[in-house]
């Protein structure tokens, strides 16, 4: 607990410091403090994770297996749901990856993304991701589903001029639409070609994309790309989500993100959405779509036109959502060729049975 008198803001920065030292922090007191306020935070305190022997730290990949995996297909496409808030329906997913790496078991993109960067083979999966969600949109079309997809894409990618081009050819190849597609840029780094960067994604948003600034407020992402780059939709960073209900600065900072996207006339999407009160308080305040664990975990993709048959948006605290019942639905071990295969498998009829 951070205890003291000072200013908000000190308290504020003191708090974010500790957490990102990985200390539990239960929250902050204002001196004087009374026995209930420790009470209260004391019974907010859970066990810390485990942090795992050196012998169970995921081995690192090396940049062979990073190729074999991209060439034979390990990197698979998952799907996470965006809802309207003011309707409840489907809008659409956004794509999400996971690696089947053989003997590892399913990987998530924090045990390899850096590795993959790091190779210069982001291309490389941007490509295969998006392939695969053509591939669903197609399939999603024949079961009456239309959605749109997102598809995350880092900066320095758009830093070689071609790359417009051979996305264009790729999706138009894969029988799809471009304007189906947003591309999620989430800028991780300073950029070194500002100019072909702006030069990509104009070409990209005249061929049909859209595009999405990720994770807005939040490390290089600012005022001035909004003002020079043609996005077309903003995405609250899920931190600002996570602490909104009980951090008036975060709320702060949503409610001018939003005010921001209305009059810059681009859609806004709340991610990390985890829990009902995260969910009221971002409708509340105006937001258009979200996405998040409250909603669906990420899911194959054979798996949406039935999540979203079932899908009932929140009307009530006893409600139970269907998305809370997707880990139950991916249970059993999936093989990699299962996953490929979703499309086939919508076309016999699958169902969560």
């Amino acid at each position: 607990m951070v205890v003291s008198g000072v200013d908000a803001s000190i308290v504020h920065t003191v708090e974010t410091m500790a957490r990102a030292y990985g200390i539990q922090v239960l929250g902050t007191i204002s001196k004087p403090v009374t026995a209930r306020q420790l009470e209260d935070y004391l019974a907010k305190t859970s066990p810390l994770a485990m942090v795992p022997a050196d012998g169970a730290v995921q081995e690192v990949a090396t940049a062979e297996e990073l190729r074999n995996g991209l060439a034979n297909r390990e990197f698979l496409a998952f799907f996470q749901p965006k809802v309207s808030m003011a309707t409840g329906e489907i809008t659409g997913v956004e794509t999400l990856v996971r690696w089947y790496r053989p003997g590892q078991g399913v990987l998530v993109p924090k045990d390899f993304i850096y590795r993959l960067e790091e190779e210069g083979l982001m291309d490389l999966l941007l490509e295969a991701l998006l392939k695969q969600t053509c591939t669903y949109l197609r399939a999603w079309s024949d079961r009456g589903l239309e959605v749109d997809a997102s598809v995350n894409v880092s900066m320095h990618s758009l830093e070689d001029i071609g790359v417009a081009d051979r996305l264009h050819a790729l999706v138009l190849e894969e029988d799809c639409d471009p304007r189906r597609i947003t591309l999620e840029v989430t800028e991780t780094d300073v950029m070194s070609k500002l100019a072909d960067v702006l030069n990509v994604l104009a070409r990209l948003r005249l061929k049909g994309f859209k595009l999405s600034i990720d994770d807005f407020g939040t490390g290089y992402s600012s005022l001035q790309q909004l003002n020079h780059m043609p996005f077309t939709e903003l995405k609250v960073d899920q931190t600002f989500v996570r602490e909104a209900p009980s951090d008036e600065r975060s709320r702060s900072i949503i409610e001018t993100s939003l005010d921001l996207a209305r009059k810059l006339s681009l859609k806004s999407v709340a991610e990390g959405v985890e829990n009902r009160a995260e969910w009221d308080l971002v409708k509340a305040m105006g937001c258009q779509e979200a996405q998040g664990y409250f909603i669906s975990r990420p899911m194959p993709g054979h798996q949406l036109p039935d999540w979203a048959e079932m899908w009932q948006p929140p009307t009530t605290e006893e409600d139970v959502r269907y998305g809370a019942l997707i880990p139950a639905l991916v249970r059993k071990p999936m093989s990699a060729a299962a996953c490929l295969s979703g499309p086939r498998v919508l076309a016999a009829g699958w169902s969560p049975a």
